[in-house]
C-alpha cells in the first residue's frame, strides 16, 4: 500500500472518530429518534465501523488491545462529558452499545481479513509484487 493511500485511509479513519465526537457532544433535534432503542443499534454500528476501520489499519497485531483499551475509554469520556452539557445525558446503556459494537470490531477482525480482494485493495497493506524489475 502507497504512503499516500494509506494516509487518505488514517484520515478517513480519524473523520470517522471526529463524527463520532460531534454526534455524541452536539444537541439533538426533537423527534430524530423514532424507533425506541434504535439509538443504541446506531452507537454499536458507529463505534462498530470505526473501531475496525482503525484496527485494519494497524499492521502491529500486538497493538489492537491498546486501540481497543484507547475506544473503551474514549467511549467512556463521551458520556461523562454528555453528562456535564445541559442538552444531553451520560447513560449506562449507550456505553454498553459502544463498547459492544468496539469488542465486536475486536473479534470480528479475523472474518474481515478475509474480505473479498476488491475491499482488500482499499484497506488492507498490498502483497509484495511478483514481478521483478527488468
Amino acid at each position: 500500500m502507497t504512503l499516500k493511500r494509506r494516509k487518505v485511509l488514517w484520515a478517513i479513519g480519524w473523520l470517522g472518530l471526529a463524527a463520532i465526537f460531534w454526534l455524541s457532544l452536539a444537541p439533538l433535534p426533537e423527534g430524530t429518534l423514532a424507533v425506541p432503542g434504535s439509538d443504541k443499534l446506531a452507537h454499536f454500528l458507529a463505534w462498530a465501523g470505526v473501531s475496525l476501520w482503525f484496527l485494519l489499519l494497524v499492521r502491529q497485531r500486538q497493538q489492537h488491545k491498546l486501540w481497543v483499551l484507547a475506544f473503551v475509554l474514549t467511549d467512556g469520556l463521551i458520556e461523562v462529558v454528555q453528562s456535564f452539557t445541559a442538552y444531553r445525558s451520560g447513560d449506562w446503556l449507550d456505553f454498553a452499545a459502544n463498547s459492544s459494537g468496539i469488542l465486536a470490531a475486536w473479534w470480528g477482525l479475523p472474518v474481515a481479513m478475509t474480505l473479498p480482494p476488491v475491499v482488500r485493495l482499499f484497506l488492507l497493506p498490498a502483497k509484495p509484487s511478483t514481478r521483478r524489475n527488468r
